[in-house]
């Protein structure tokens, strides 16, 4: 009976593990890049799919409707595959964003007052929230989320060059991957918009950006993230993933 838990165990921990890194290669070329990029961002490729948790703190600009910036702090916190949280606090409000599994996390607070998204557009909100949390992981570190689901391909590979794009299951453009000289992401082009990830230092054993600027169409500033703490696999739970009047 113990020896059957124990392979019982050990097919769900497998069967997890495969679940959160689901991706297709068109060519080798592109298999190729995503495997050295994952031996150079932390000495062993199946410490990318082994990936459970992210708590990243720091600084944040984020552009207003003006055309300006205003300054805050930031808060995230994702717990593979499914739970995801962002605090964005400036001196106006606090701006929450992410989802538990299929609850979305999404409000904004000013002052005694605490605006949601409407239910008739949560479910969009929802799937917003997934797409985003998946093109960062992507991009800081090529875990390839359920949720994008992508066939990758080679669109270019040279001296000053190493790119790969991938489109979903009916064919739509996904995103276009943009790797450095490190072998390490440096930009992700998606519909809409564009993330550059900078200042990689080691975090608990992984080459994490510490810096991850977004912007929108024609260039526009979204926001911009200088991280100040990353932690890697640290002490995160389903209790994390909550939005309470006491935050």
């Amino acid at each position: 009976m113990r020896i059957a838990n124990v392979v019982l165990l050990l097919v769900a921990t497998m069967t997890s593990l495969i679940a959160q890194d689901t991706v297709i290669f068109r060519d080798d070329a592109a298999a190729s890049l995503f495997r050295t990029s994952r031996m150079n961002m932390s000495g062993r490729e199946a410490t990318i799919r082994e990936l459970l948790a992210l708590h990243m703190t720091g600084r944040i600009r984020i552009a207003t409707p003006d055309g300006a910036a205003e300054s805050g702090t930031t808060d995230i916190k994702v717990l593979l595959p499914d739970r995801y949280l962002r605090v964005d606090s400036t001196p106006g409000a606090t701006r929450y964003s992410g989802f538990d599994r299929d609850i979305l996390l999404s409000a904004i607070k000013a002052g005694d007052s605490t605006s949601t998204v409407p239910d008739a557009l949560r479910a969009a909100a929802l799937q917003s929230e997934r797409r985003r949390l998946a093109y960062l992981m992507i991009g800081a570190t090529t875990y390839v989320s359920a949720d994008l689901s992508p066939v990758i391909y080679s669109a270019g590979y040279g001296a000053d060059v190493r790119v790969v794009e991938a489109i979903d299951a009916n064919r739509s453009f996904l995103l276009r991957l943009v790797f450095g000289e490190s072998m390490l992401p440096t930009r992700l082009e998606y519909p809409g918009g564009t993330m550059t990830f900078a200042d990689r230092r080691v975090a608990d054993g992984l080459q994490m950006p510490f810096r991850i600027t977004s912007t929108g169409g024609n260039g526009r500033l979204v926001d911009e993230i200088t991280f100040e703490t990353v932690r890697v696999n640290g002490d995160l739970s389903s209790r994390d993933f909550k939005i309470t009047v006491a935050q």
